[in-house]
């Protein structure tokens, strides 16, 4: 099961809690002709059910899409399309920064502790946020860094 970048973002929403259709307007801050057409589509596919005016997991059949979601090539899509959504925003607030740049052994050791450091801090963000915010108050966040040459190869590939 492929699900588009907004669909995931509003089952996200729902995953919160469930919803009556303003408050996934309100947590997504997506237009009403955008949820009109994405959730006749979650509930087709037994993601989401309704009851008393409010949309929620449909946690009978999540065994059943929950891995086929999740699926290892599924999330990379996701990492794409976000990835790409950034690229788009890149010279706009704080986006993305990328360098490419040469790091002596030295400098990638000290690079991997900052980065130590970060996952750390997001980490312990994730795991103490007790309160649910709209989903479109979420941020993303990636760090990391890559070979060049892997980076190039991987495309050629």
């Amino acid at each position: 099961m492929d699900l588009l970048i907004e669909q995931r973002y509003v089952l996200e929403a729902i995953s919160k809690g469930a919803k009556t259709l303003d408050k996934i307007l309100e947590s997504t801050g997506l237009d009403n002709s955008m949820i009109n057409n994405i959730i006749p589509e979650l509930l087709i596919n037994n993601l989401i059910q309704y009851k008393n005016k409010e949309y929620s997991i449909d946690l009978s059949n999540t065994s059943l899409w929950k891995n086929e979601v999740n699926k290892k090539e599924n999330i990379k899509q996701e990492i794409r399309d976000l990835l790409c959504s950034s690229v788009d925003l890149m010279h706009k607030e704080k986006a993305l920064h990328l360098r490419k740049v040469y790091l002596s052994e030295l400098e990638e050791k000290l690079l991997n502790i900052e980065l130590a450091r970060v996952e750390k801090l997001i980490n312990d963000i994730y795991e103490n946020k007790k309160e649910v915010d709209n989903v479109k108050n979420m941020k993303v966040v990636y760090w990391g860094y890559s070979n060049y040459r892997d980076m190039i190869s991987l495309k050629g590939a």
